[in-house]
Order: C-alpha cells, then structure tokens, then sequence
C-alpha cells in the first residue's frame, strides 16, 4: 500500500507541507509525511488514501491541498 502512496506523490515529494495541530505548527515535506503512514494508518485507512489521491490526480492533478489535510490525520493519530 505505501509504494502506490508513494507513486502518487513522486512529482511533489519534495515539496513542504505546513499545518497545525491545536496550537503547534508543523512542516515536513511530503515523502516524509508518508513514510510514516503506515505506522498510524491500518490498510483500510491506507486504502482510502489511495483511492481518494487516485481520484483527485486524475481530476486534476492536484493533490497537495488534500496531502496538508492528510498530514494534520497523520500527526494526530501519531501524537495520540
């Protein structure tokens, strides 16, 4: 599951993301953030992450508005 994660974000991969959590800001870049995702996701979650990045690139190529919300579920479930 995160080697097709990884496929979709390859073009942007190095980008930096930046979002908060409460009253904590943080920034990584996008392969980072999702190294990490199946440490806090289960395959289920992992799937949907899939289907929803799948779904938005071939409407228009723009994921990294929704990477930014993904990240704030990722650190959050990582911070628990």
């Amino acid at each position: 599951m995160k080697h097709e994660i990884m496929s979709l974000i390859e073009p942007i991969q190095d980008e930096k993301i930046k979002f908060k959590i409460d009253k904590t800001t943080y920034m990584t870049d996008i392969k980072t953030l999702f190294s990490e995702v199946e440490l806090v996701a289960c395959n289920k979650e992992q799937a949907k992450i899939v289907e929803s990045l799948s779904r938005i690139q071939s409407r228009n190529g723009k994921v990294k508005p929704y990477i930014e919300s993904i990240a704030v579920g990722i650190y959050s479930k990582r911070l628990q």
